[in-house]
């Protein structure tokens, strides 16, 4: 029913699995060290976030950086058109009369009024939704642009050790490969 096991087969089944591991444990030692690791990002999940949170700040901004400007419009009207008419004339016919300076700061004054009211009314009308779609949009473009111009296929050495150094290569997908995760970490082959 038993069968006698003997002390030599023991031994033999024994290095021949601890042969087995070392030759695994090496396998992936050299995997790891020197071809390295790559390290996928998957940007479909991470630019959305981003320009979610972007567009959140802006409608969340905007109106207070809006209200501030309406108080500064009077000053910058004010700072950029006085003096900016020097005279002014009415033609009738072939005879041309100049009007007096107070006529002149008149029309002025009221130019600059106009300017303030419109400027105003400009402000009022911005709709922060669309303004913040808009930069969260532009924004996304770019964020894509840099991540795929500054980190795609570059290679990161890391040093668990001092002696020892592992290649992270970066791998970005963005192109419909579908990922479980937005960082995914495999072995280089």
């Amino acid at each position: 029913m038993f069968k006698k096991f003997s002390l030599s087969s023991f031994f033999i089944g024994f290095f021949v699995g601890f042969f087995l591991l070392i030759i695994a444990f090496s396998s992936i030692t050299y995997f790891t060290f020197y071809k390295g690791l790559i390290l996928t990002i998957d940007t479909r999940s991470i630019t959305p976030v981003i320009a979610e949170q972007v567009s959140e700040i802006v409608e969340i901004q905007l109106p207070h950086y809006v209200d501030a400007l309406k108080t500064e419009i009077p000053y910058i009207v004010d700072s950029e058109l006085t003096g900016q008419i020097k005279s002014a004339s009415i033609k009738i016919g072939d005879m041309e009369y100049p009007l007096p300076p107070d006529t002149v700061k008149g029309i002025e004054e009221t130019f600059k009024s106009q300017v303030k009211i419109a400027m105003v009314r400009l402000l009022e009308g911005l709709d922060e939704k669309v303004i913040a779609q808009s930069i969260s949009r532009d924004i996304s473009i770019k964020i894509d642009e840099l991540i795929d111009n500054n980190l795609n296929s570059k290679t990161i050495l890391f040093d668990p050790i001092k002696i020892l150094t592992i290649p992270i290569i970066i791998d970005i997908q963005d192109q419909g490969e579908e990922l479980t995760s937005i960082f995914t970490l495999t072995l280089n082959k």
